[in-house]
């Protein structure tokens, strides 16, 4: 019940029970006994880079050249419980959504921190909310949707970025996808994302799937391997954008980033 309500904050349109405006107290209790605990979690483990978020420090946010936007979209993701929708999907699902989520933002963070570091004019801000909120519309995907969300979730993604007026990180995070790469022109945040959600992927060796920060190398071939309808022209296009991934990541490696994240605990 509680993660209907939660996910009524963001996407009515998905709720499929009736919910009691009568429980409604109850139900915010839980959210917040909820999010204590996460909190006592995250101070008292070690970090857990699929399941933990290290947004911006109060310095990176002075810093950014619109803080504003950037205070929004973490109000909208405390305001409504994101991460608690997140953490309470798992657990009823047991799609590792968010440890694909969190993954994406521990790596787009990695490279971005040291981007900004090596002086590159770049928005942490925007790389932030984007990669914590790119796949946020995968939430959103009701009933025959839920089998292509691979498709459907940018829609959604985009609506719940439009709803809370976040446009410029919200553009960002819809632009996410690998055919992305194919426009001329794309701003440095969306390579980042782009770069970091190629990455994370699940790794399904064995009987359970757990999320994994691939090599740019092999995880052309995992995703290669799960593309629809390859023929030769669609794989000579995924080819030309692979190419423009590896570049980026040359780029960055000239600029003395550390991309070595290859691990899955």
């Amino acid at each position: 019940y509680v993660y209907q309500y939660v996910l009524n904050m963001s996407f009515p349109h998905a709720v499929v029970i009736k919910l009691d405006q009568k429980l409604e107290h109850s139900a915010i209790i839980y959210l917040q006994i909820l999010r204590t605990i996460f909190e006592s979690e995250r101070k008292n483990k070690d970090f857990n880079r699929f399941l933990d978020f290290q947004f911006l420090t109060d310095q990176e946010i002075r810093q950014l050249r619109n803080p504003n936007e950037y205070l929004r979209f973490k109000k909208a993701f405390d305001d409504n419980y994101i991460y608690e929708l997140m953490r309470l999907s798992f657990e009823i699902t047991h799609h590792n959504t968010i440890e694909h989520i969190a993954g994406v933002h521990f790596t787009a963070m990695h490279v971005g921190r040291q981007l900004k570091a090596s002086g590159v004019p770049i928005d942490l801000g925007r790389i932030s909310g984007a990669a914590a909120g790119h796949d946020v519309g995968k939430y959103g995907c009701v009933g025959e949707e839920q089998k292509r969300v691979a498709y459907y979730h940018y829609f959604y993604t985009e609506l719940w970025f439009n709803k809370f007026n976040i446009p410029q990180i919200g553009h960002v995070a819809l632009n996410h996808s690998t055919w992305d790469l194919e426009l001329e022109n794309l701003p440095l945040e969306s390579l980042v994302l782009i770069y970091a959600d190629f990455r994370v992927k699940n790794n399904n060796n064995g009987t359970a799937s757990r999320m994994h920060i691939f090599s740019l190398k092999d995880s052309f071939n995992v995703i290669l391997d799960k593309l629809d309808n390859v023929d030769e022209d669609k794989e000579k296009r995924y080819k030309r954008v692979y190419a423009k991934l590896k570049d980026f990541e040359d780029y960055m490696i000239s600029k003395g980033v550390d991309i070595n994240l290859i691990s899955s605990e």
